[in-house]
């Protein structure tokens, strides 16, 4: 009985080992993907600076905004 204790005892051990181990590396890889995507952004944000885009907005909805504006000032300038 004893020696079954003592194996029961060692195989938790071992089980708690391999579960640590395993949430070391998930949580690791968690972090590494996560410096990976700052990182990422900051050279996509150093590429863009050095490009000269920065700032611009090439969607349609800034566009029709832009558009909008512009019409709603040229109307008013008229018209005083």
């Amino acid at each position: 009985m004893k020696d079954w204790v003592a194996a029961q005892t060692n195989d938790d051990i071992a089980q708690i080992l391999v579960f640590l181990c395993l949430w070391r590396t998930t949580i690791g890889n968690g972090v590494h993907a996560v410096v990976i995507f700052i990182f990422n952004s900051m050279v996509r944000e150093e590429a863009k600076l050095l490009l000269g885009i920065r700032g611009q907005q090439n969607t349609a909805f800034s566009t029709v905004t832009k558009t909008k504006t512009q019409t709603m000032m040229n109307r008013r300038t008229t018209i005083a």
